[in-house]
């Protein structure tokens, strides 16, 4: 992020502070009071069980920080907590899905590259011949009952 975009963000502030993102007590109603007051508001994404609860709360900030804009506020900027540490289990069932799908596309690859090479070293096997044989393609013809 650049140094003008922190810059704008902790104009928004009314101090330098962010209420820490604390599991099953953030939630995008204490978000939405720091906000209010000030003070950079945030809440952990694995607060929430799926991503249909996960799309509300996103929903409800959104629609929460237009409201305070609505009744004149300036709201403070707002932000969620992202976990992707080894130790939940969700990235690592991620992670081996993620490998599995590389490896996969390394298979599909060196099997494409395999048949490029083949098409590529037929092409220039054979474009050799030919232009080994190029008479064939700049000699006259004789005309009809000409030469016997």
């Amino acid at each position: 992020m650049a140094k003008a975009d922190v810059q704008k963000l902790i104009e928004r502030m009314a101090m330098p502070a962010i209420a820490a993102p604390m599991f099953l007590v953030s939630n995008p109603a204490l978000t939405l009071v720091c906000c209010s007051e000030g003070i950079m508001g945030s809440f952990p994404a694995h607060g929430t069980r799926s991503r249909e609860e996960f799309q509300a709360w996103l929903d409800e900030m959104v629609d929460g920080i237009k409201r305070l804009e609505d009744a004149g506020a300036e709201p403070a900027p707002w932000a969620v907590n992202l976990v992707v540490h080894s130790s939940n289990p969700l990235y690592r069932s991620r992670k081996w899905v993620n490998f599995i799908l590389l490896a996969i596309s390394g298979v599909a690859l060196a099997f494409g590259l395999a048949w490029l090479v083949w098409i590529l070293g037929t092409l220039l096997y054979e474009g050799g011949h030919a232009l080994a044989r190029a008479t064939l393609y700049y000699q006259m013809t004789p005309p009809p009952g000409g030469c016997t």
